[in-house]
């Protein structure tokens, strides 16, 4: 999946270093960094490793360094720095080349009054290195974060890094393509049918959810077909670890049940939880129910149908209420009808029709509160 990334990178990475002389025969300076970000997991590292692998495949060949954001940092003052600048000459001196900071929101964080003296010299480093006076030639620097907002600001402009790039959570074909890839190599291989199904049952998994998901499969299955305690055991008395063959494993759709249980809650699910839980709330005062009703309406339905989000219990149901109503009354196209309620074309006795049943599912949950 990613076919837009994927793009994206090429134009901004492997078509500057491989074919300067396009960017020269057009008249204007190729790229010099680019940022990914997006989900963890969602395959912004694995894609750099894929990204040096293509680089390899041209008639130049390409330097490629990689640090971890932490790696930089050492415990005497001074020492990131000049870390910092030796990795920029040794880039140079090798270009073209690439380097690659991952987790980079760890060595440049937003500069702050409550940050001491040493990180904020660590952050003015870097960002003269990507774009002082002196030019760094054919070096493209590539950053990666789950949290590009606690990036220094001025890191994220151009001229530094001039593209951002998003990896979004794999779409239902992706996820296809992705658990078809991780089991490709199994002695049974699921059937088309159990991925399509699998496909559905995992909205809002990454790449690295679909991976530990058909690992927990698999053990499932490992462990109907070995007693693994017996073998454990037998293995502490007899201190022989080749007496047990290797089992022909069928990973059945009991397996997959079992590891969709068990499996973590994805990053993605997390994170959206934790943000809707944080709003403060209350009643809503009656006499302001004229105004917010709709609005709250489309947002508590909105967020049902967002598959990145798990709504409260409470808002969860009053979302199921309020969806079987517009259904019972508009039928499949009730979505598109909320937004043309909120923009006052629909006609008004299909609205106060509405707003009386809308009310009166809010008032039932504690929503509204029934004195003004």
């Amino acid at each position: 999946g990613s076919g837009d990334v994927i793009q994206c990178m090429k134009e901004m990475v492997v078509l500057p270093l491989l074919y300067p002389e396009v960017f020269t025969s057009l008249g204007v300076s190729p790229p010099r960094g680019v940022l990914l970000y997006g989900h963890p997991g969602t395959g912004k590292t694995l894609a750099v490793k894929a990204l040096v692998g293509a680089c390899a495949k041209g008639h130049n060949k390409i330097a490629y360094f990689a640090r971890k954001g932490a790696d930089c940092l050492g415990k005497y003052v001074g020492d990131a720095e000049r870390q910092l600048r030796l990795l920029f000459s040794l880039a140079e001196k090798h270009q073209p080349s690439i380097i690659f900071f991952d987790e980079i929101d760890g060595l440049a964080p937003t500069r702050s009054q409550h940050q001491d003296q040493t990180h904020k010299s660590v952050v003015s480093t870097l960002l003269a290195l990507m774009d002082g006076i002196k030019s760094r030639g054919s070096v493209v620097v590539i950053g990666a974060t789950n949290r590009p907002d606690s990036l220094d600001p001025a890191l994220r402009r151009p001229g530094r890094f001039d593209r951002e790039i998003y990896f979004p959570l794999p779409s239902l074909l992706d996820r296809t393509a992705i658990l078809t890839l991780l089991t490709r190599r199994w002695q049974l291989p699921p059937t088309a049918d159990v991925i399509s199904l699998l496909a559905r049952q995992t909205a809002g998994f990454a790449g690295a959810d679909l991976q530990a998901l058909c690992a927990e499969a698999a053990m499932n299955s490992l462990r109907r077909a070995i007693p693994l305690d017996d073998l454990l055991e037998d293995v502490e008395k007899k201190g022989n670890k080749d007496f047990v063959s290797s089992p022909n494993l069928n990973v059945n759709m009991l397996d997959w049940c079992v590891s969709l249980r068990k499996v973590s809650p994805p990053c993605s699910w997390r994170s959206a939880k934790a943000a809707v839980n944080i709003v403060p709330n209350g009643p809503l005062p009656s006499h302001l129910v004229p105004v917010f009703l709709w609005p709250m309406v489309y947002m508590i339905i909105s967020l049902h149908v967002d598959e990145r989000v798990v709504l409260p219990p409470v808002l969860e149901t009053i979302a199921i209420l309020l969806k079987e109503k517009m259904e019972s009354h508009f039928g499949d196209s009730w979505m598109a009808n909320i937004a043309s309620i909120l923009h006052g074309t629909m006609a008004d006795c299909s609205k106060q029709k509405l707003e009386h049943e809308f009310e009166t599912v809010f008032c039932g949950k504690g929503m509204i509160s029934r004195q003004g």
